[in-house]
């Protein structure tokens, strides 16, 4: 029997924290759910794992990757496989909530004709207490149709999950195609995947219930130059296929501050840290940065993340420059 929904899961040495969603999954008691765990060459194994739930009468199985390709491509790898006309993602160390909730979501989702279907999220730190000043997970109306949906996914601009929704298979195999040679890896591959998905959807929907639980570790600060040349990957990439494809050009120029913003707030935490660190960036760093992007690239990404101090920046390395 075709499955009602598939649950895409990246894992990438989460073996620790994976039975909780798995068991979270299980309660939910849907007869027609196949799971689809991707390993992402993860040094530990999950296939005791997986073999300890699909005992337990769980449909859940294993897609092992052959090198490392991050959690972008890892999720799209499982988009492929899946068998269902609804896809939803979880993250390995979050779990569903509420049974029979994700049952109903799924039940709403086919009533409405829905492309999106979006539910409630609650979100806790790593001592379990819940967070009110994390935006993530709320849904952005009752019910938005066409343009109206990226619109106010911009408008809104709190947080860019793709879990906590069901996305319609059609919509995600698009989004795939779309995606997978865009060279962002992870970090803003949640960023890139939620925009692509919102602005090609014709029909959203706000679920009433809340059924994801998620477990917030503030990371903005690692991998901080990681995360500045993908927010400028998403200026130089998705902007373009944004105004390609009819994007109004208010929402294109809000959208746009947006990222300029977030690139900003990322290649300055990348300087902070070098900065405190009290030394130069050694061979090694720089080798590791030009693996992510040219030169030139970096030079416009230190440019646009000091902001109004660009021009400042260019004026004083001419004098630099005509001093020596």
């Amino acid at each position: 029997m075709k499955a009602d929904l598939s649950v895409v899961i990246p894992h990438h040495n989460h073996a620790a924290e994976l039975p909780r969603l798995l068991e979270s999954l299980r309660a939910q008691e849907m007869e027609n759910l196949e799971v689809i765990v991707v390993d992402d060459l993860s040094p530990t194994s999950c296939e005791h794992v997986i073999r300890d739930f699909a005992a337990r009468g769980l449909n859940v199985r294993l897609l092992q990757s052959e090198e490392r390709v991050f959690t972008k491509d890892a999720r799209l790898m499982g988009v492929r496989e899946a068998q269902a006309d609804i896809i939803a993602f979880a993250d390995c160390d979050d779990e569903f909530i509420n049974p029979p909730s994700l049952r109903e979501h799924v039940g709403r989702f086919i009533a409405a004709g829905a492309d999106v279907l979006h539910f409630h999220t609650v979100t806790l730190d790593g001592a379990g207490s819940y967070l009110t000043n994390v935006r993530l997970g709320a849904p952005l109306a009752d019910c938005l149709n066409d343009g109206e949906i990226f619109a106010r996914f911009v408008a809104l601009d709190r947080g860019y999950p793709v879990w906590g929704k069901l996305y319609a298979r059609e919509l995600c195999l698009r989004v795939a195609s779309l995606a997978w040679d865009i060279p962002i890896r992870r970090y803003t591959e949640d960023f890139l995947l939620s925009t692509l998905l919102l602005f090609h959807a014709r029909r959203y929907v706000g679920g009433d219930r809340t059924g994801y639980r998620h477990y917030y570790m503030d990371k903005r600060d690692i991998d901080a130059a990681e995360r500045a040349a993908y927010k400028y990957v998403m200026l130089t990439r998705v902007l373009p296929h944004l105004a390609a494809n009819g994007c109004p050009e208010p929402v294109l120029r809000d959208f746009a501050r947006q990222l300029r913003k977030k690139l900003c707030l990322s290649a300055g935490r990348f300087c902070k840290t070098a900065c405190a660190n009290g030394d130069f960036l050694s061979e090694d760093q720089l080798d590791a940065l030009l693996e992510l992007a040219d030169a030139r690239t970096w030079l416009k990404i230190f440019a646009l993340g000091n902001g109004m101090n660009a021009e400042k920046l260019v004026r004083m390395t001419r004098t630099a420059l005509d001093v020596e």
